[in-house]
């Protein structure tokens, strides 16, 4: 099965911001390219187009961008106009197609545009210009599809990984206890077990901060809460 694993970018070069800040922008020049084409047709009763008619419209070497990354910002507009259609078949008509221009859109790349070194991960903007090197997350073990998102700090690299489905079988489902927890605001946590719920109250210790003769002994004065009685059955 996949799943994103995100690596954040705090204190990359001033020329990997460059690259990265102008490969946003010139994503966001395809999206518009896209969002220009798609008004026209709704604005002339023209049949809209599709991935087709976009790959046409941004090939040639035309934005200065790897072409598979171009065809990701084209199949992603696509998409958000597939799924708006959708909806308002569904009845949502508050739902609207595309219409706003971007000014930044998020860089992606397939894995087949990925370089793997020793310590550093190349992904390609298209010939003749610079790459853009990150350094590699030890975790990372081959190439993988990846985009650079901003999330209103810093960029961040989502890349999408293999691992392994550790879904228990029905052998282990019969002969084995398991429990699924979801940390709580109000309560420490929910935990449900493969014999049925539980309440959400676990041990726990109010932060009560602890004085240095009571960190020697290893005694906190925390008023401790009783498990429940299903939690109990996995002790």
């Amino acid at each position: 099965m996949e799943r994103v694993r995100i690596f954040p970018l705090k204190g990359i070069s001033r020329r990997q911001e460059t690259i990265i800040r102008e490969g946003q922008m010139e994503a966001a020049r395809v999206w518009n390219l896209c969002l220009g084409m798609h008004l026209a047709a709704r604005r002339e009763n023209l049949p809209w187009p599709g991935k087709r008619q976009f790959h046409e419209a941004t090939k040639g070497g035309r934005f200065a961008l790897h072409s598979q990354s171009i065809q990701h910002v084209f199949r992603a507009f696509d998409a958000a106009v597939q799924s708006a259609r959708e909806n308002r078949k569904a009845g949502r008509k508050e739902i609207r197609y595309p219409y706003k221009d971007k000014r930044f859109f998020p860089l992606m790349w397939p894995a087949q545009a990925m370089g793997l070194e020793e310590k550093r991960i190349v992904l390609l903007m298209g010939r003749g210009r610079p790459a853009l090197d990150l350094a590699r997350p030890q975790w990372l073990t081959g190439k993988a599809a990846c985009k650079v998102v901003w999330n209103g700090v810093h960029h961040k690299l989502h890349i999408r990984v293999e691992v392994e489905n550790t879904a228990p079988t029905a052998s282990q489902g019969a002969t084995q206890k398991r429990a699924t927890v979801d940390l709580g605001q109000i309560h420490q946590a929910a935990v449900v077990t493969n014999e049925g719920g539980c309440s959400g109250r676990l041990w726990a210790r109010h932060s009560i901060p602890q004085a240095p003769a009571q960190q020697a002994t290893g005694r906190n004065p925390g008023k401790a809460i009783p498990l429940s009685k299903g939690l109990a059955k996995l002790s």
